[in-house]
């Protein structure tokens, strides 16, 4: 994630470039050309994201999802089947659509031509439940194939999704992880410890090489800053290699587990290596607190085989059909489906625009534009809007595609210090990892883990607290009630969301909260922001920043680089 260099290969495929060999002299990352002295031409447009055209009618986008990721024989009563039926209007995807808003459709749920679930739902909504009975199913480890149809007067939509219902895992005391598709929290369960029902969780934590001292402070060990995590609140960590020996491993998972904590592990291997790959499988899997695999790393700049992200996809899925699979991808707009959305459950992503010039390379010394050049973020211009339009698109990619609630985001802000040896031109203070977190959580990641904890400034673990703190104390919002996430709130700012303010609200029935973001330059007083929400109510709580209540609502104090939340009673 630092480096061209630094990049990793996923799971020991031999992967070898097949867009660089147009010209064998030059490198290329995300399809350019980058090199001193390279062709400035040469970026393959055919690769960006076939984004549809739009209709001059409506088109309703009818889809149907199983609510969690998979469902487990003999649990219905802990996690009782059920199907989301999303009927969005739309102008980009779906059939043609000659109804009203609101108009009432018919929904039947059925495998094979037997009907698991009936219900109704309205046209241009989103999210209703349909339950549906699993009870004539056979658990196994391929999954079945739903068929939902919705009618109206003499009009049927038909849509397919694959629907995974399997035996608990054999091995270990681990029930796995899963994905509320609803909400996109993650959902554990520890069976050994007698936990029977499942609980949602939204991690907030550090990638963490756990074979390496700090290279900030060489004497805080991995342990270390695990037990200062937990301390701070944070109930995650991305396990990164080098891996120390299975006995370092095996110790570092026995304390996480103590703590209460969860983590993602990355499971790369050497080239062709997969004997390694599935080793790690059977060191990770029994662990009740891994929550999903890793398998690469940017490889959409580095450009492999474009099945590389699939087949390593499968491979887990072969091995371990019980947690999410998570890549994080580097590109703005280059081989999205073939690497991201063939190649995960959990896409990453990762602009890192603090202190960069978006123009110029500074390792390269060359310009830096749409088709040609590495500025270390691709296709950014140096602002938190790199970081918003890039969560933005990839949600959005998934919904044209049809897999807004298959895919999840996962946020992974800049945090390291790279001394000044690569594309940055100092490292982001704990101000600015905080602004990022937040800006991430507005706009609906699902993970937040910035990178990473042996290279960040000690002001990134202190900052970051507060996001962790926030989604711990006020945990429902997000693990609940996701779906109510809201970025087009009212405020008295002059211009919302474009005059680098960003603020989104979570509303749980009782009470909504707000959370913003102001990342104007912390050293420019004429860039503080001070506004108000238009709801009128009682301040429950500020889980942290500067809000007072002012004439019956909640006055925002915002100086530039900061952030602030507040819980308003409805």
């Amino acid at each position: 994630m630092l480096t061209l260099t630094q990049t990793t290969l996923a799971l020991g495929l031999a992967l070898t470039s097949t867009s660089a060999q147009s010209n064998p002299i030059y490198d290329k990352w995300c399809g350019k050309y980058y090199r001193y002295g390279a062709p400035t031409t040469g970026y393959e447009i055919g690769w960006k994201f076939p984004y549809p055209a739009l209709s001059d009618s409506p088109l309703l986008d009818f889809q149907c999802t199983p609510r969690s990721s998979y469902y487990l024989e003999n649990d219905a009563q802990y996690d009782p089947p059920m199907v989301i039926i999303d009927a969005n209007i739309t102008n980009d995807i779906g059939q043609a659509w000659s109804g009203t808003s609101g108009a009432n459709l018919s929904v039947t749920i059925s495998l094979d031509g037997q009907t698991l679930g009936t219900g109704s739902v309205s046209a241009g909504s989103m999210g209703t439940l349909i339950p549906i009975s699993l009870d004539s199913l056979t658990a196994q480890m391929t999954p079945y194939n739903l068929t939902c149809t919705a009618t109206l007067d003499s009009t049927t939509f038909t849509t397919s999704r694959a629907l995974a219902y399997m035996p608990p895992p054999s091995y270990g005391k681990t029930c796995g992880s899963k994905i509320d598709r609803l909400t996109g929290a993650t959902m554990v369960r520890n069976a050994t410890a007698g936990e029977l029902q499942w609980k949602k969780i939204f991690p907030v934590g550090f990638f963490d090489e756990i074979g390496q001292n700090s290279t900030v402070n060489p004497a805080f060990t991995p342990l270390e800053r695990l037990y200062q995590a937990h301390a701070n609140g944070m109930n995650f960590v991305h396990l990164r290699p080098q891996y120390p020996s299975v006995e370092g491993i095996n110790e570092y998972l026995d304390v996480l587990e103590s703590l209460g904590m969860y983590f993602t592990a990355e499971v790369l291997g050497g080239v062709g290596n997969m004997t390694y790959v599935l080793d790690m499988l059977e060191i990770f899997r029994p662990r009740s607190n891994l929550i999903g695999y890793y398998t690469g790393d940017e490889l959409d700049g580095s450009d492999p085989a474009n099945n590389a992200t699939s087949v390593a996809y499968d491979f887990i899925y072969e091995n371990d059909g019980y947690h999410p699979v998570q890549l994080t991808l580097n590109c703005q707009d280059y081989k999205f489906i073939q690497y991201g959305i063939q190649g995960a459950d959990q896409i990453g992503v990762d602009p890192y625009p603090v202190n960069l010039n978006g123009a110029f390379s500074p390792v390269y010394s060359t310009p830096v534009t749409d088709i040609f050049g590495d500025s270390g973020c691709d296709n950014c211009e140096g602002s938190m809007y790199d970081i918003i339009n890039r969560v933005d698109q990839t949600i959005d990619r998934a919904r044209l595609l049809g897999m807004y609630r298959t895919k999840q985001v996962v946020g992974t802000p800049q945090a390291f210090d790279d001394y000044m040896e690569t594309f940055w031109l100092a490292p982001p203070t704990g101000a600015d990892v905080a602004v990022q977190m937040v800006v991430q959580l507005n706009h609906g990641v699902s993970i937040i883990s910035p990178f990473d904890a042996p290279g960040s400034p000690e002001a990134a673990f202190t900052n970051a607290s507060l996001i962790a703190a926030l989604v711990t104390e006020h945990a429902s919002f997000f693990t609940d009630f996701a779906y109510t996430r809201n970025t087009n709130v009212t405020t008295t700012l002059m211009y919302p969301q474009v005059d680098a303010t960003d603020i989104a609200s979570w509303n749980n029935g009782t009470a909504t909260l707000y959370v913003a973001a102001n990342f104007n330059n912390w050293w420019d007083p004429q860039f503080a922001k001070t506004f108000t929400v238009a709801q009128q109510g009682e301040i429950l709580a500020v889980p942290f920043g500067n809000v007072t209540a002012v004439n019956g609502t909640a006055e925002f104090i915002m100086p530039g680089r900061s952030i602030a939340a507040v819980v308003m009673k409805n």
